[in-house]
């Protein structure tokens, strides 16, 4: 088997005087990512340093050697493109980073660097500027897309076929850079970052060498994690501690068992878990910690608490795995138990650390049970709206929950001042009722999220309906079989009440 691994940033990949060009082969699916992984990329390269690892690019390079056949990376090669196109088509309406106050040097000296990273672009995408040579060639139907997107970005015209899912996700990439690049400064050193990011390049010359890596590298080939790292950091200091070894492991096992499904860890729910940990109850920042600053945190905790603070993150997680799964380790009611059954169905990842903050503080912050019902109720109405016109932002939005951590300590609320300023907090981050129809009415809510719009359809049945009854058992959250394998689906999906094509 001949591999060839090498480190190479999206620089090298999409080079200005590059004559590699790389392609989607057949077997390929069609791009399929969505607003929720396009924006982690973003907002990864925009908070993490220079030189952020985004993956693993795997390519088949056979005869010819200017022709690359990406197996495995073409999701993270087609957002990178259009994330080039997007700051090209920004830079377009160069006036937006001017003011009154902005001199004749200024404005002369920014239009100079904005020609020269347009024309950067142009020539990272294309071979001579020629729009009909591009260098990433896309399978047939994404490409007629992708090269409608860059005429209008590079001859600055309006975009055509706005409604199809490929623009659409070009589309939210300009609205989430102009979001969160408000000057072109900020702009410039995202488009550095993006062009700093690292990939390791794997090479081979033939495509059943390349499906075999591809097995390693999607199984048990994959490098260490936050967990595996933080792990040894642990037995480190338990080591120094004398605690005995069977002891310190038992300890690490009951904290892994909580994010077991069916024997297998759930890797990235750890992650998960520890990153809003942090940010919830370990930091008093605005800002969420990054996945590459995760680590150094955590040792400086456990040199601070010692290995005892394994303990402390096992309550926590027990609280984590209700507030995001809705598994129940505890006495609860059934409405606030309904309401995080609720929040399950709505991708409310971004309210995770006010959740964790007012869940695991609720004692010396007076919130009783009926405080937090209130509270989850609230941010489901926050997130069946948000989920609908996708603003705020999902960085922004939670930033703004982080925020009201902070607000609650600084000012000292208590019971129902806490529940109030949260309950303000929101509607005043949330559309108004107007905003929030138009987009429902307009723009729909399925291909923006498949889950709230069940979640939708089940709280209209359960209010308005009649199908279910005594003699008609509710069974819209039952699973079923699917197949011999034992996998379990829904038995009820969105394709019962609207079939594809209807």
């Amino acid at each position: 088997m001949n591999i060839s691994p090498e480190t190479k940033k999206i620089s090298e990949i999409f080079s200005i005087d590059g004559e590699q060009k790389y392609f989607i082969p057949n077997y390929q699916r069609q791009y399929s990512w969505r607003n929720e992984q396009i924006e982690t990329l973003i907002d990864d390269i925009y908070k993490e340093d220079i030189g952020y690892y985004i993956g693993n690019l795997l390519i088949n390079q056979q005869d010819r050697k200017e022709s690359l056949e990406v197996v495995d990376g073409q999701q993270r090669l087609t957002t990178i493109s259009l994330i080039f196109i997007a700051i090209h088509d920004i830079l377009n309406d160069y006036e937006r980073f001017f003011d009154n106050n902005s001199s004749d040097e200024y404005r002369n000296e920014i239009i100079k660097k904005i020609a020269v990273i347009q024309a950067d672009i142009r020539r990272k995408i294309l071979f001579d500027e020629d729009l009909d040579r591009t260098k990433y060639l896309l399978l047939t139907k994404d490409q007629t897309h992708f090269n409608s997107i860059m005429v209008s970005s590079f001859k600055n015209q309006n975009i055509k076929n706005r409604t199809r899912v490929f623009v659409k996700r070009y589309l939210f990439i300009v609205e989430t850079l102009k979001e969160i690049h408000v000057n072109f400064d900020e702009l410039d050193l995202f488009y550095k970052k993006v062009n700093s990011t690292e990939l390791l390049k794997i090479t081979v010359t033939k495509l059943s060498d390349a499906f075999s890596i591809f097995s390693s590298l999607n199984s048990k080939g994959l490098p260490l994690t936050l967990v595996d790292l933080l792990k040894n950091e642990y037995l480190r200091i338990s080591t120094k501690e004398h605690l005995r070894e069977e002891k310190a492991l038992e300890q690490w096992e009951n904290f892994i068992d909580i994010f077991l499904i069916e024997d297998e860890i759930q890797v990235n729910d750890i992650t998960q878990f520890l990153l809003n940990n942090f940010d919830a109850l370990e930091s008093d920042s605005s800002s969420s910690i990054t996945k590459g600053k995760a680590l150094d945190k955590y040792v400086n905790i456990f040199d601070s608490y010692g290995s005892n603070y394994i303990n402390i993150l096992i309550k926590r997680a027990i609280v984590f795995d209700f507030i995001k799964n809705g598994n129940v380790h505890q006495e609860f009611g059934k409405t606030l138990i309904e309401n995080i059954k609720n929040l399950t169905y709505l991708d409310h990842s971004q309210s995770f650390p006010l959740l964790l903050f007012v869940f695991i503080n609720n004692i010396e912050l007076e919130l009783n049970e009926e405080h937090l019902n209130q509270i989850t109720k609230s941010i489901v109405n926050f997130f069946v709206r948000r989920n609908v016109t996708l603003r705020p932002k999902s960085s922004n939005a939670r930033a703004q929950f982080i925020n009201m951590n902070r607000y609650i300590i600084e000012n000292k609320l208590r019971a129902n001042e806490i529940v109030d300023y949260i309950n303000n907090k929101i509607v005043s981050i949330s559309d108004s009722n107007d905003e929030f129809f138009e987009q429902l009415v307009n723009d729909g809510i399925y291909d923006k999220s498949k889950d709230t719009t069940r979640f939708v359809l089940i709280q209209l049945e359960r209010n308005f309906g009649n199908y279910f009854n005594k003699g008609n058992k509710d069974t819209l959250e039952e699973y079923i079989n699917a197949d011999k394998m034992k996998k379990s689906k829904l038995r009820w999906t969105i394709e019962h009440i609207l079939p594809q094509g209807a």
